[in-house]
């Protein structure tokens, strides 16, 4: 996956569909998360282009649980209130997809800290995501 930097356009992050690359107008580590978020969400449900609300509750929380695992003081702000207009039914949906992603991205940095490469934190195998975990996080928003 491609990253690059740009400036600012009325966005402060963006993920092409179409290019598979992350643009970024900001170097706020949430930004960053949230549209890796989107490319996972992307190569794990091929999502659509535009503010979905789903997708972008899905990159929010994703961002906010992936930096909560890597020991990041992550401002739950801009999560909370993506999350306060869904229902319980459209939450547990949300779960199940950041789950995944979590869960991708997670596997994918354990891999690459055993391969020796530089990471700021080691995200523990403990510390799997599950609807649990999920709802005690949101719980403490």
């Amino acid at each position: 996956m491609k990253v690059e930097t740009t400036v600012f356009r009325n966005y402060y992050g963006a993920y092409n569909l179409r290019t598979k690359v992350i643009k970024l107008a900001s170097p706020e580590l949430i930004i960053f998360l949230h549209e890796l978020a989107h490319a996972v969400d992307d190569h794990l449900h091929c999502i659509h282009g535009g503010q979905i609300p789903l997708q972008e509750v899905v990159a929010e929380f994703s961002a906010a649980v992936i930096g909560y695992l890597m020991g990041y003081k992550i401002s739950l702000g801009n999560a909370k209130e993506y999350i306060k207009s869904y229902g319980f039914t459209e939450l547990f949906k949300a779960f199940a997809r950041v789950e995944r992603i979590v869960s991708f991205v997670v596997e994918r940095t354990s891999r690459s800290i055993e391969a020796g490469m530089s990471v700021k934190a080691r995200l523990p195998s403990e510390r799997a995501l599950d609807n649990k975990v999920c709802r005690r996080w949101f719980d403490e928003m």
